[in-house]
């Protein structure tokens, strides 16, 4: 009896030989050129100026009985305290609670109450097409978090002074989506499908609990999505990625640590600022991969990149940096680490002092490189005149929306 022997693995890449810096500036111009081309707005041009035109056109619709809705919208907000010195005004948002069927027809706004989620019928005038916008909102419970909390000082219809309070409440939703069609074919999606724990019960949603979400847009052509966005222990992390068609364009998992600022004291008053970011970022399914890290707080706390005394306080300060910050370069999912970034310690021989620059460490023998010497206009001239283009044209549609203009030249 014979057997043949199988592995158990999959067959990894093999590890790819070193690349030079110029075979690297080739192989990172044409990949810039190809993402590029991936988003080109000619790709999406008739969406985008279909969208201008809906939202130039809305600015001239007849409001029509939109006050009934907006009286809808405006039970949200209710006085739950007054007294002497003081005033507590809560709100409430439920996005459940957005019903009605509303039309737009000869440019004429009119709302229906029904127990229908909220819905638009809109015949435009400007291409004869009918847009349908359709919103909806699952809730697991009727729980209403405090979400934001506003002080202030102001004075009541006495002209008597009074300490103002808002509180903003909200019944979050394990659902949400948008939808619009285009004479009944899909023109935008937007689905958001959110969890919120409120760890230890105070009924405030604040950065002690834990938030995950997945979400998801799509326009014709293309898909963009968060996959796994989870917020806990001041932790944040989530999977990025921009389609194009069935292409991955580019791709991300990041991760960050956050500190709490508070700007009020004994409140839950404050901000969230990024302490570390980590993670990959993949360009056209892994044929250029970026690795990175970012500590902020230890490169803020770097004191000089210039004017150094002393090559050996230079060099100190170099490595520093570099631990706070790194970035790896491969390409075609392999795993062979062709550059990375480094620190260039630099003489000025004029103030005989030492300074720090950015640089490009390569692993085939070459020596380092100035990050600004790698990345350099002659080298990179077709992903520069790429990028112009690709400019250009964005800067055509925003010239249309802001001038009113009708055709982009």
């Amino acid at each position: 009896m014979a057997f043949a022997a199988v592995s158990c693995h999959k067959d990894e890449p093999k590890p790819a030989p070193p690349m030079s810096p110029a075979e690297q500036q080739a192989k990172l111009n044409d990949a810039g050129v190809a993402s590029i081309k991936e988003i080109d707005p000619d790709n999406w041009r008739e969406f985008a100026e279909t969208s201008i035109q809906l939202a130039q056109n809305f600015n001239y619709v007849n409001k029509g009985n939109y006050d009934e809705l907006a009286d809808q919208l405006e039970r949200w907000f209710q006085a739950v305290q007054s007294g002497d010195g003081y005033e507590t005004y809560v709100v409430t948002l439920q996005l459940s609670k957005l019903k009605g069927d509303c039309t737009i027809k000869n440019n004429v706004f009119h709302y229906t109450p029904s127990d229908n989620p909220l819905t638009l019928v809109y015949e435009f005038d400007g291409n004869g097409k009918t847009y349908k916008f359709s919103f909806e909102a699952t809730e697991g419970d009727s729980t209403a978090y405090e979400v934001n909390r506003s002080e202030w000082g102001g004075w009541n219809e006495q002209d008597k002074p009074v300490q103002k309070t808002e509180i903003v409440k909200a019944v979050i939703p394990t659902h949400v989506a948008i939808h619009v069609t285009e004479n009944a074919v899909a023109f935008i999606d937007f689905t958001a499908d959110p969890t919120v724990k409120d760890l230890n019960k105070d009924g405030v949603i604040d950065e002690k609990d834990e938030i995950l979400a997945n979400i998801r847009l799509s326009i014709p052509g293309y898909v963009l999505t968060l996959d796994q966005l989870h917020y806990a222990s001041m932790s944040v992390s989530t999977d990025v990625e921009l389609l194009h068609g069935n292409k991955s364009v580019i791709a991300a998992h990041l991760n960050g640590k956050l500190s709490f600022r508070e700007w009020v004291k004994a409140t839950s008053q404050g901000d969230l600022t990024f302490t570390n970011i980590d993670g990959e970022i993949r360009h056209l399914g892994g044929e250029v991969i970026l690795k990175g890290k970012v500590d902020v707080e230890q490169g803020n706390a770097i004191s000089a990149t210039e004017g150094i005394a002393t090559e050996a306080e230079a060099r100190q300060l170099a490595a520093k940096m570099e631990q706070s910050f790194s970035a790896e370069i491969y390409y075609d999912n392999n795993p062979t680490l062709q550059a990375k970034f480094c620190v260039l310690v630099v003489e000025d021989s004029g103030s005989h002092t030492w300074s720090l620059e950015p640089g490009i460490h390569f692993f085939d023998g070459s020596e380092d490189m100035g990050f600004y010497d790698f990345f350099n206009a002659q080298d990179f001239k077709p992903l520069m005149d790429q990028v112009n283009t690709f400019m250009g044209k964005i800067s055509l549609y925003f010239y249309k929306y802001f001038n009113n203009d009708s055709i982009i030249r």
